[in-house]
């Protein structure tokens, strides 16, 4: 059967190579030059890195991570830090930055520029994510629904 995907981000990389592998004949149609997935990606020193970067918590990303490893896509961990940006139309302005601390690991604040002026975005974020995460662990994930099927 001859099958068109469109996009070829996540989703159509990984619905064209499923149904490429039961042996069907894919097209993929995407609007950007390059592939969705790593459209905006930077060459850096021989290498290629992701740009936005995706980074998946592996205790909520199960099901996309174990697509990734069936897939053969590798992954792998990484100490993640925060980075808050704004784009304007003319400049991108870093306004928060985190890191570790040498002793005891704990989360720490390295640039505070604009903490005044957008801070309020952050803690009212922040607020939304924690009710979000209540929200998630109190119903049903999918990956609990998926491996309780199988």
């Amino acid at each position: 059967m001859d099958i068109a995907i469109i996009g070829s981000g996540m989703a159509g990389l990984a619905a064209a190579r499923i149904l490429k592998d039961a042996g069907h004949t894919i097209t993929i149609f995407e609007a950007l030059p390059g592939r969705g997935m790593d459209s905006h990606s930077i060459e850096f020193d021989g290498g290629i890195i992701d740009a936005p970067l995706r980074v998946m918590n592996p205790h909520l990303w199960k099901n996309t991570l174990s697509l990734a490893a069936h897939l053969g896509i590798k992954t792998f961990p990484v100490r993640t830090y925060m980075s808050c940006s704004w784009l304007f139309e003319d400049r991108t302005e870093t306004w928060l930055t985190t890191s570790r601390s040498r002793i005891g690991n704990f989360p720490i604040i390295n640039n505070r520029k604009g903490i005044q002026q957008y801070g309020w975005r952050l803690v009212k974020g922040m607020l939304q994510l924690k009710t979000a995460i209540h929200q998630f662990f109190k119903s049903k994930n999918q990956d609990s629904v998926h491996d309780k099927n199988r």
